[in-house]
Formats: C-alpha cells, structure tokens, sequence
C-alpha cells in the first residue's frame, strides 16, 4: 500500500498505487500538461499521441516491456523530471506489476534477467550529462503554462479590426491598463471577440502567460456558481499556471481565508517574469444579484489595481455597474461597437452563396435594421434560407423582384416587418431564435441543442456520438443556424443567448432528462482520460459531481470526490462542491429521494436503504474534506 501525495495537495486516502497513478503523480510534481509531455515525448516514442499516453496514465492500458526505456528517457530528458533511486525502482515495479497483470501481454514472461538490465539503463539515463542541461531541468520544466491554450477559428469575425488594434494597445502601451472592461448586448459578438483576442494575444507576445476563464452561466435549479467561489476558481487556477510551490507532504493543512489567497496570487503576479493576461467571457459571474460587484471581487479587484504587477484583466460583461473605486487610471470601461453596416453586409455574404450576389444595399439595410447585432443578422439570414410563407389572403401585386428571388424576398420582408426585428423583442423574447430552432434544424440537431444547453463545460465532439445517429448532421445543422461555435479543440458549444433561451423552453422533466444525458458523456469522458489540460478535467469532474448531487446519486458523488476532489480543489471548485453536498445532506427529503432514484427500490428496498447509510457519512467525510482543501493554502 502506498500513500498518494500530490504535490498541489495532499489527500489522505490511502490506495494501492498504480503505474499510470504513479505517472500521473509525477507529471504534476511537476507542474505538465498531458499535451505537454506527449510534444516532449516525441523524439522517443514517435507513434504516442495524447490519447496513447492518456491511456496509460488512466490505467486502460499497459505499457510494453521496449516502451518502458525510451518513455523513462522522454521523462527525464525531454520533461526534465529528476527520478531518485527509489522513484526509479517504484518506476520499474509498478510498470512490471502492470505488465503482468495482463493476462494476454506478450511481455508477461520476460525473465528476471530483462527486468534487471532494464533496471541497469534507467539508472545509466539518470547519470546522462544530458539531464544537467539547463533546458531539462526541473526548473525549466515547470517554466510551462498549466493550461493548454485551445485557439477558435476566427476567420468568420469581421469588423473588429479597429477594436482589436485598441485591445490590444491598452496591452502594448508604455503605461496599461491593469482591467479593461468590454460591456455589449445579447449577441454582440463578445465571445467571438474573445477568441480574436486571444489568438491575437498569443501571437502579440508568445512569453506571456494567458489564463482563460468563462464566467459560469445560469443554470437551472439552485446550483448556481456563487461570485465568490468563481473567484476561488480564478485564484486556483492562477496559483496553479504560476507555479506556486504546495505544501510539503509534511506540512499541516491551516485554513486561510479568502483575502489572504488574493495575496498570495498578488506577490506571485508581481514576482513573475513574465506578462500575465487574465482573459474573462461572460463577466456577469462577478455581479451579485443587485447587479453590483460583489464584496470578493470588488475586494480582489481594488488590491489587484492596487500593487505593481505586469498583469492585465480583460472582461467580457453584458452587465458592468461602472468603477467607483480608486486606481481609475488603470481602468478602462468601453462597449462593444455594433457592426458598421458594410461589415454587417460582408457577414451576411459569409453566411452563405445566397447572399453573394444579393445588392449591397439591401445587406446594409438589413444590418441597420438589425441594430449591427451579428447575431441577430444571423437568425434572419438563417430564416431567409426557407421558403417564406405568408398568413395573408393579400396577393402580391405586380411582377416580383428578379434580384435574389426568394432570399431576397425574405430580407425585404424582415426589413418591413419592424414588430419582427424590434430589437427588444428579438433579443429580450428571443423571437427570430426560438423562429430559428422550431424550423430550421433536424430532430438530432434539437436533440442534442437540449443537452448542449445543460453542459456548463464545452463537450468533447467524440461524446456526441452516443446522444445522437448523426452527430456530424447535427451539428453542421446548429453551425448553419448560427446556434453553436466551436472554441476549439474539438469541442462544442452553444452561444450564450441560445443557451439561455433553450433552457427557458425546457420542462422540469426535460431538463432532468437532458441532465442525465450530460452525467453519462461526463463518465464516459473522464474514463478516455483525453482532456486539453487538467483545468479542463477539474471542470468536468466539478460539472459531473454537481449533477449526481442534484440527481441524488449520493454515493456515486461521494467515490468521485474520493478519487478527484484534490483536483477540483486544486482548481477552486472544493468550496462550491462542498456546499452543494452539505445542502443535499441536510434536506429532510434527501434519504427518499435518494431511495427513489434506485433502481434497486421496487424490489430490494433494504438494498436501496443501504446504499443510502452508505452515502451519508462518506458524503460528509468528502464535504469535510472538500472544504479543508478549499481553505488550504
């Protein structure tokens, strides 16, 4: 039995370890990314890819006896990670156990003699001159981002050139701005402005350190991400890609309060060498619900302006109750410009050949009459693709315009029709989107909309398949609706004013439905082990644990917390959870509607019940320890 320790906390669970555990808790001493380890381990194992390597490290699959050589080498030589005598025999013995414990390894009867001379050439790797090399040491390892950066397309944006080049200035300037506040309407292209940011960021200054964060979006129920644990999430992470050293294994936890957690990440923020850019999506997670800062960030905020660092914050909101605090000069509060109407014509011609060789003033008029919103422009092209039916006993009079047939026709209509395109109507009501997902896409496409709206965290494509005939369809017919983007990476997400609109049409059984559908792709996900980084992972496992409380699966929760919650902790999602579960425990109902949702309950009900005096004291241990490592320095 081995005690597992991590380096970013330490988790009192003792388990059996195992060699892909064992890789799993190294790679973090250190600070790396999956993606980052297989880009080193390359030159050594040249067919490895992520989901190879993955793989291993989840347990799904066993290394070969000529692998364990070149992946030792890669480690030490490509990641920089010093093994000691002893890690290095753990090394050998665990890969061995897991060798063997294969029943149809091939490599299952090799002789001791191998294992011994294999034991000789990893001792030979830790004596290469190599590993002195200032560019594998430890420290030049740990030099490395903490989470992978996942870049959108952006060729589809137009008309923010001139909005860029200002981002980007407060960025470049002799004297930035430390918070710059972007403020836009529903469908104003904030997030599509966030990826063109960041890719411009990115491309501006290589050695900055860009942190992304989008801010959590309302859900339904009463699980909603409080401002203050979204700031714990912010704080963890920043710790996290700063490399701050943990505790030692040695070392009591002691509880620290919030303010004290800022402080930290300040000192850290002022002592890095390197340009730090907090990117935030969806800013309205700072506001309370009086719409006013709330007391952690307002708090964050004022000492954040306060010191001398090199960092910069740029906010993406619908909502900024303007700053009234001190430090003004480091400040910047703009609004997203609406498009100007020749840009709006452009996104119009992009959409779609219909629209090519349409005049360019209708485009523009149409882009006028639509307030410049793009995604307004979107629904009503997205509309004009369909046959335009009228409800009127009036017939048209006269001959109808040749230039663009029935497309055109549409957009003349919308132009007229002024209740339809009524900003305030289409955007409060949602008339032309709701218009958009009754006509415009599949069966599948609405199929999947429903549980794309009830996943907080972008979905992994591959997961699709299991929700859906034809993921590939589906989504290519929520793309030509303008509903859902791609973030990047192979992922999937709906546009925050189709979530929020598609939740508003769901019934509570709709909703629960949807829910457990997004339970099954977070297992399924967690089991690959294929994530962009392990902020991605703490997010799923966060999400996934959030859902089996609210569905009751208690026991369920409380083994995944058992296992991950360092992890979610590690990231600032421990006090969240740990609130979530405790408002679960502490419900009179909770031990009826947990039996209920067994499926055990009709015909062993004494099965059911105790499942359920299972689930109560573990799920108060994980709370207890969720909250110790929340408060965890």
């Amino acid at each position: 039995m081995v005690k597992l320790y991590d380096q970013v906390t330490t988790p009192p669970f003792v388990v059996e370890e195992d060699f892909g555990v064992f890789l799993s808790r190294v790679r973090r001493r250190y600070r790396m990314q999956i993606i980052e380890v297989v880009e080193s381990l390359h030159s050594y194992l040249p067919r490895w890819d992520r989901f190879t390597y993955s793989r291993i490290e989840s347990g799904r699959r066993a290394p070969r006896f000529e692998e364990l050589l070149p992946l030792y080498r890669g480690l030490v030589l490509g990641c920089g990670i010093a093994f000691g005598p002893d890690e290095r025999q753990t090394y050998l013995a665990l890969a061995r156990k897991k060798i063997e414990s294969k029943q149809s390894h091939r490599d299952q009867q090799r002789s001791d003699a191998d294992w011994r001379l294999l034991s000789v050439q990893l001792a030979e790797v830790d004596c290469d001159p190599a590993v002195q090399s200032p560019h594998t040491s430890p420290s030049a390892a740990q030099t490395r981002a903490a989470t992978a950066l996942s870049l959108a397309d952006i060729r589809y944006i137009v008309g923010r050139d001139e909005w860029l080049a200002e981002m980007l200035g407060f960025y470049l300037s002799s004297a930035p701005k430390k918070l710059v506040v972007v403020q836009g309407p529903l469908g104003s292209g904030k997030s599509s402005c966030w990826d063109l940011l960041l890719r411009s960021l990115v491309q501006q200054d290589a050695s900055a350190l860009i942190s992304t964060f989008h801010g959590p979006r309302p859900r339904a129920g009463d699980s909603n991400v409080s401002p203050e644990e979204f700031l714990e999430q912010v704080i963890g992470t920043l710790l996290t890609e700063l490399k701050v050293a943990p505790p030692s294994d040695d070392a009591p936890a002691r509880p620290i309060t919030t303010e004290a957690r800022v402080e930290s990440v300040l000192q850290h923020l002022a002592a890095s060498p390197r340009r730090v850019v907090l990117l935030i999506d969806d800013g309205d997670a700072l506001l309370g619900e009086d719409g006013q800062l709330s007391h952690s960030w307002r708090t964050f905020l004022e000492r954040f302006l306060h010191c001398q660092h090199k960092a910069i914050i740029y906010l993406m909101t619908r909502q900024w109750p303007e700053w009234r605090g001190k430090d003004q000069a480091f400040v910047e509060e703009t609004r997203l410009p609406a498009l100007r109407p020749e840009d709006g014509a452009q996104l119009l011609r992009n959409l779609g050949s219909e629209f090519q060789h349409l005049p360019a003033a209708l485009l523009e008029q149409l882009s006028e009459r639509c307030g410049g919103n793009p995604f307004l422009i979107e629904c009503c092209a997205s509309l004009a693709r369909k046959p335009l039916v009228t409800f009127s006993w009036s017939r048209e009079v006269g001959p109808r315009p040749a230039d663009g047939g029935e497309v055109a026709r549409a957009l003349r209509s919308m132009i007229e029709a002024q209740s339809v395109l009524s900003r305030e109507i289409a955007l409060e009501r949602r008339t032309l989107l709701n218009e958009v997902i009754r006509s415009r896409i599949s069966q599948d496409a609405q199929h999947l909309l429903q549980i794309l709206a009830l996943a907080t965290t972008p979905l992994a494509t591959p997961l699709l398949h299991s929700m859906c005939q034809n993921p590939q369809l589906a989504v290519e017919d929520l793309f030509r609706a303008s509903l859902a983007r791609v973030p990047g990476h192979e992922r999937v997400q709906l546009l925050p004013v189709v979530t929020e609109a598609v939740i508003g049409r769901l019934s509570p059984g709709e909703i629960r439905l949807a829910e457990g559908s997004v339970i099954d792709a977070y297992r399924a996900w967690l089991e690959t082990g294929d994530f962009i980084g392990e902020q991605e992972q703490s997010q799923v496992i966060s999400e996934l644990a959030a859902l089996l409380l609210k569905h009751r699966r208690l026991l369920d929760a409380a083994q995944l917390l058992i296992r991950y919650g360092w992890l979610c902790s590690a990231f600032g999602h421990g006090s969240r959870l740990s609130r979530l579960a405790q408002r679960e425990l502490e419900r009179p109902d909770w031990g009826a509607g947990s039996a209920a949702s067994c499926s055990t309950t009709t015909s062993l009900p004494s099965l059911a019940n105790q499942l359920i005096a299972q689930s109560a004291p573990r799920m108060r241990s994980v709370c207890s320890q969720l909250h110790a490592w929340g408060m965890s320095a």
